[in-house]
């Protein structure tokens, strides 16, 4: 029989619940450099990565069963950013796409690709509890930017911060509360 009471709904949710407006995002060391501590500020928006592992599928009597493979797939990690006037942001990952790919020159800055760290970085999502203690955090190893999104601009928008999105590729995370370390 179901239970219907709020109270036994209320008694799971641990803590009221988990807040998505409690999170911060920080970059370490980037290359070409202008990406500063202000990121951590203006990175409003990101994502709790998900977890996938790609199915093998077997045909079996004209059916299809799935087996769990040993290939895990980190799809893109987007984050929006909100815009300074000096697009201070958006200037530095766009040096940083330019250092892996020029827009005139169609190559890569030499030397970029002779370490795996001369081109990326790590990302940190933090998430926070309602009294400001850290409650989960994820690391994003090997990150660097694949996109960096349009900004849209209206006469028809008024009282409106420019945003952009990025669009990150990253080889794995970590989750330490989760012991996913590994």
């Amino acid at each position: 029989m179901a239970d219907f009471r709020i109270s036994t709904f209320t008694s799971k949710l641990s803590g009221g619940g988990a807040r998505t407006n409690l999170m911060e995002m920080s970059l370490g060391t980037v290359p070409g450099g202008g990406v500063t501590s202000d990121w951590r500020y203006l990175c409003k928006g990101s994502q709790v990565p998900p977890s996938n592992i790609t199915p093998i599928e077997v045909a079996y009597f004209g059916r299809q069963v799935k087996v769990a493979g040993e290939s895990r797939e980190f799809p893109a990690l987007s984050t929006t950013v909100v815009n300074d006037e000096g697009h201070t942001l958006k200037a530095a990952l766009e040096k940083w796409m330019l250092l892996l790919n020029g827009h005139k020159s169609n190559v890569a800055k030499e030397g970029i690709f002779s370490t795996r760290s001369g081109y990326t970085t790590q990302m940190t999502l933090k998430t926070y509890k309602k009294d400001g203690v850290v409650d989960q955090t994820w690391k994003f190893i090997g990150a660097w930017p694949s996109n960096v999104s349009a900004i849209d601009l209206s006469w028809d928008s008024g009282n409106t911060i420019q945003e952009f999105t990025v669009d990150w590729q990253y080889d794995y995370y970590t989750h330490a509360e989760a012991n996913v370390t590994s």
